[in-house]
């Protein structure tokens, strides 16, 4: 059994029991729902240190398998990548030559992002202008 599959196992075990357990009882769900989950808290805190540390060596060594599949597909990624546009360009020459030259300019460094300012000159607003 994984590591999740089974610290989820045991931490919903601990929530469902005393949460039946006191509904059975008499005691409304809403308070009952409350104190289960406390007590599923403290008991997994308490007594189930190793599984936790199980799932998080499991999450972990997931995690680093997945960065390293992603490094070694990162060249592949890339010549998809052109392939990608080279198919694009083919398809619909004017949308490639608009990407490549707002690509061209963002490098150079002459895109220019700013908001126009409907002919207002030195900091005057259109407000100003109409007022003199």
């Amino acid at each position: 059994m994984s590591a999740f599959l089974k610290y989820a196992a045991i931490r919903m075990a601990l929530f469902i029991v005393p949460f039946g357990l006191l509904v059975a009882v008499g005691w409304n769900p809403l308070l009952s729902g409350g104190i289960a989950l406390v007590f599923a808290f403290c008991a997994a805190y308490i007594f189930f240190g190793k599984q936790k540390r199980e799932l998080d060596e499991a999450m972990q060594r997931a995690a680093e398998k997945r960065k390293s599949r992603e490094n070694e597909t990162g060249a592949v990624r890339g010549e998809d990548e052109a392939s990608e546009d080279a198919l694009t360009a083919e398809s619909h020459p004017e949308e490639a030559d608009e990407a490549a030259s707002e690509d061209a300019a963002d490098v150079a460094g002459e895109h220019d992002s700013t908001v126009e300012n409907d002919g207002a000159d030195d900091g005057e607003s259109a407000d100003d202008q109409d007022r003199a």
